[in-house]
């Protein structure tokens, strides 16, 4: 029974690999072995080649000094926080708030079986993503370290307590997750700022990689004697890759118990976590309040930003260019000054063109939000509710397009701002550098919904394929961009000659109308038959 429950863990994990939910049918044997062999790729050659890089350049200086548990310790730390993070939310979307805990438990099986057989899901997702980083650096430091028997049971050893590691964390931290995520009733926008946060924190590191390194290298017997005498608990974890089997015994006891304490909290509480159900603790004044009755645009905004909000990855796919261009207009604000100056090196005397380039970058970032293309298709199969609502269909549809163009509506307010501190411009220009970015934004919206109408997706079984694997969203895109090629880089090569803002602003604003209007006509005569024929 528990190699059956395993079973079916690893396929729910894995069933994008068999099941094409665009056909909604199973994948061939072809189909399977090749989407088999890229995950295996990137995990293992991508991911595994650059941690395998990463070990070999930190090996060698550390083991020349001496120092073999610091490498240990700097990879294993590397590697536990991948795992956890990895493993974290599988935790929390198959242990605690899976789908199947009531099917389950209403089986005559067992509750330490099925949790067992959860529990063997998260480890194998854990040991998955620490593997990738623990293996490469055990494999370098065999190769280009000491390869003795000791250095051999202290690498097996190290691979086992950190992949425990990771499943105690998983089911600590997923516990966690799970508990806020039944009392908050908008937990969509919350993980999306989790993993916002996450994004900007592994940045960060990415960027300051070179810099730790060095300063690793440079300053090990330091920062090793430091560990040494603050953190002794972390010598004895680098130490267990040497093969000290005082550390390792020590470690794994430790270790140990910490998993057998939550193995025995998780089995006597499993079956109250794993059907407990999200409840909102919020009340709201109904005495004396007076209920308005909302017009039938104001209700399908309601509606259509509601949808919007309330999924991560239509947030952070579609509207991930909102943050970017605020990103931007602060940057801009910090460096603006430096940008100015670099900008007359190049052209003298002509702030114009620096004012163009500028207004075109927000522009390309402005191409990846694209609300609207997806969401036709995201109705899915209740998009005859739609049909029947006894509302104009162009009221439908400027419900769609007012959503991208209000969300976008402040940034480039913000966007625009930024640019007038640094270029001393005067309020005229600010406007019209507005004016040419929502101008633009129309063009976006309209196009991402003729595309959206044309390659409209309603048989899905999983929300990720309309929003990233659908072809409107890549045309729209891939158009977006073509369209500023050709245009944007025009009117910045006019730049360079005519130092006029205005006039520049003028023809770009009027080209993005222009190819407005005609997307308007074309949906004003295409759209109702095509949504009445859907």
């Amino acid at each position: 029974m528990l190699s059956l429950l395993f079973k079916k863990q690893m396929s729910e994990i894995f069933r994008s690999y068999f099941y094409d939910y665009r056909k909604n049918k199973p994948r061939s044997k072809t189909s399977t072995i090749l989407w088999i062999l890229l995950f295996v790729f990137l995990l293992g050659g991508l991911f595994g080649g650059m941690f395998l890089s990463l070990s070999y350049s930190l090996c060698q200086p550390l083991v020349s000094q001496g120092l073999d548990w610091l490498y240990f310790l700097f990879m294993g730390m590397i590697a536990i926080l991948l795992g956890s993070f990895g493993g974290v939310f599988n935790t929390y979307s198959s242990l605690y708030l899976a789908k199947d805990n009531d099917l389950l438990l209403s089986m005559p099986i067992p509750p330490k079986t099925i949790l067992l057989s959860k529990l063997l899901g998260v480890y194998f997702i854990g040991l998955m993503y620490s593997g990738v980083v623990i293996v490469p650096s055990i494999i370098i430091y065999l190769i280009f370290g000491n390869c003795t028997i000791n250095s051999i049971i202290g690498c097996i050893f190290l691979l086992l307590i950190v992949s425990l590691v990771v499943l105690s964390l998983c089911c600590g931290l997923g516990y966690v997750v799970a508990k806020i995520s039944s009392k908050l009733k908008f937990k969509s926008i919350l993980a999306v700022i989790a993993l916002l946060a996450f994004m900007a924190v592994y940045y960060l590191i990415a960027f300051k990689a070179e810099v730790i390194f060095a300063e690793l290298i440079s300053n090990g017997s330091v920062i090793a004697e430091a560990i040494k005498t603050y953190g002794y608990p972390f010598y004895m974890f680098g130490e267990i890759g040497v093969g000290n089997y005082l550390f390792i015994f020590i470690e794994s006891v430790i270790v140990g118990g910490i998993f057998l304490s939550i193995w025995f909290i998780l089995k006597h509480s499993f079956i109250k976590v794993a059907t407990t159900k999200a409840s909102y603790s919020y009340k709201r004044q109904t005495k004396g309040y007076v209920y308005k009755a909302k017009s039938e645009l104001s209700g399908l905004l309601n509606k259509e930003f509601g949808k919007f909000v309330s999924s991560p990855n239509y947030m952070l796919n579609c509207g991930i260019g909102l943050l970017f261009l605020v990103i931007a207009g602060v940057m801009l604000f910090i460096k603006g000054d430096f940008l100015v100056e670099a900008f007359n090196q190049i052209v003298p005397n002509n702030l114009t063109f620096a004012q163009m380039i500028i207004t075109v970058t927000f522009l390309f970032i402005l191409t990846m939000v694209d609300i609207v293309a997806p969401s036709f298709s995201l109705e899915g199969n209740k998009f005859y509710i739609l049909k029947t609502l006894p509302v104009k269909k162009e009221k439908i549809i400027l419900a769609k397009l007012l959503v991208q163009l209000i969300l976008c509506s402040v940034p480039l307010l913000f966007v625009s701002t930024s640019l007038l501190i640094p270029f001393s411009l005067n309020v005229i220009d600010v406007i019209f550098a507005f004016l040419i970015m929502c101008s633009f934004e129309l063009f976006m919206a309209l196009l991402g919904l003729v595309l959206g109408l044309k390659y409209v997706n309603l048989n899905w079984m999983n929300e990720i394929i309309p929003i990233k694997q659908s072809a409107c969203v890549g045309l729209t895109l891939l158009f977006g961009v073509l369209y500023i090629v050709v245009i944007g880089s025009s009117l910045v090569g006019l730049s360079y000659f005519v130092n006029n803002y205005l006039i520049i602003s003028c023809i770009f604003i009027i080209n993005n109308l222009l190819f407005s209007g005609l997307l308007y006509l074309l949906i004003k005569k295409k759209a109702d038959k095509i949504i009445e024929g859907l």
